[in-house]
């Protein structure tokens, strides 16, 4: 389905949902046509009143709608067409914008607005097909296309690779005269997420090959193979030896692939870009850890050429502290529950946090002995949002030296 538009002025950004009506009794009801005039099914039509609260519902097979429980006001439509349709998400009657839309006036509770009908066009297609380094097809890769002109921003749509490796985009939207500009986006397991470029892949946007699309008609984008990236090993060790099943996530311009380690702790994450790499690991018992052994973000990996494999990416985890917090009123006789807290360390370049329980518990875990300060968001529980502070008003600093710390 293609997203709804949202970067020009007065756009707004619309998902897919269904809403519960209220206990007004107030409709609007109507029918949904595709461009040959045939009813469609299961369209998800939705009415949103000037702050965008909405109400929602489907087409049925003979393509009508009923939209139950809207209170009095003014009413817009918008229609979304289903999953691989080839028409794109209009407003009624026949407007692309949202703000173009027309409205709808509800007087009472009592109003059935009828008629409402909306015939949806149909759009444009991309179409094209995706292999690796050696030729062979990429199966169950996502293409995402997404506008880059005025008259297809803010909007996107996505098709996935079959055994051949060919995908199909429909549903694209454009100027009726003079289409629309698309750029493409390729993720599959293995590889970086990556840009067309002249049937080659780019990591960057703007250097993304762009393919003109006009309504009802399909745009070729060819045979296009995918950059390999990167490969990054390692071996995730604690104190007692190597760490089987933790979690190592890696970093590599501005992409993440996790994994997992095996009975002997190491790890291999294939598929990064090439550029900068930072690897951290998190296990059950163990401190969340940056490469090589630390608490935050500090030495990074080099790894600037295509094919480049790093093999020592080794992290040593150690076990964990723990910070257990109780919250209370200012009596200390009431507990808090369902209050957010973060803990960040001396440079508040890393977090962790959790919510209180009933009894106003919440333990922060898998923390290096270091000092850190806590923040409560105590708004949720009627109060202020803010640090913990000392008796001078400073902020307070939590020392945790390898043991879990006193309760505060």
């Amino acid at each position: 389905m293609t997203s709804p538009p949202y970067s020009l002025p007065c756009r707004v950004l619309l998902g897919v949902w269904l809403a519960t009506p209220t206990a007004h009794a107030a409709s609007i009801k109507g029918i949904v046509l595709g461009p040959d005039d045939v009813p469609m099914d299961d369209a998800i039509v939705a009415a949103f009143d000037p702050i965008l609260d909405y109400v929602a519902t489907t087409s049925r097979a003979d393509g009508t709608y009923r939209i139950n429980g809207l209170s009095p006001g003014l009413w817009r439509v918008a229609v979304y067409p289903p999953d691989n349709s080839e028409s794109f998400l209009l407003f009624y009657p026949d407007a692309t914008d949202f703000c173009a839309a027309t409205t709808l006036l509800i007087a009472s509770d009592d109003d059935d607005l009828s008629d409402i009908d909306v015939t949806l066009r149909q759009g444009g297609s991309l179409t094209g097909r995706v292999i690796n380094g050696e030729g062979l097809p990429v199966s169950d890769a996502t293409v995402t296309a997404t506008g880059d002109d005025a008259a297809t921003a803010g909007w996107s749509g996505e098709g996935t690779t079959d055994s051949d490796g060919v995908f199909a985009i429909r549903g694209l939207t454009g100027d009726p005269v003079h289409g629309g500009s698309w750029m493409c986006e390729v993720e599959a397991d293995g590889w970086p997420d990556q840009y067309f470029m002249d049937l080659e892949g780019t990591y960057e946007s703007d250097e993304a090959e762009t393919f003109s699309v006009y309504l009802t008609e399909s745009t070729p984008t060819g045979t296009h193979m995918l950059r390999d990236g990167i490969t990054v090993h390692g071996v995730v060790e604690g104190p007692d030896g190597p760490l089987a099943d933790s979690t190592v996530h890696v970093y590599a311009a501005s992409q993440i692939v996790s994994v997992s380690t095996d009975e002997d702790g190491a790890y291999d994450a294939d598929g990064l870009p090439p550029g900068s790499v930072l690897p951290w690991a998190s296990a059950d018992g163990h401190a969340v850890t940056y490469y090589p052994d630390a608490d935050r973000p500090d030495i990074f990996l080099s790894a600037p050429n295509e094919g480049d494999q790093l093999d020592d990416a080794d992290i040593f985890a150690p076990a964990e502290a723990t910070l257990p917090i109780r919250l209370t009123d200012q009596s200390g006789s009431t507990a808090l529950p369902d209050v957010v807290v973060m803990l960040y360390n001396d440079t508040y370049t890393v977090g962790r946090g959790d919510s209180s329980d009933a009894q106003g518990l919440v333990t922060i875990d898998q923390l290096h002995p270091a000092d850190y300060f806590l923040y409560v968001y105590g708004s949720d529980a009627g109060g202020a949002d803010d640090w913990v502070r000392d008796g001078q008003g400073e902020l307070a600093v939590f020392s945790i030296d390898g043991a879990d710390s006193a309760t505060t």
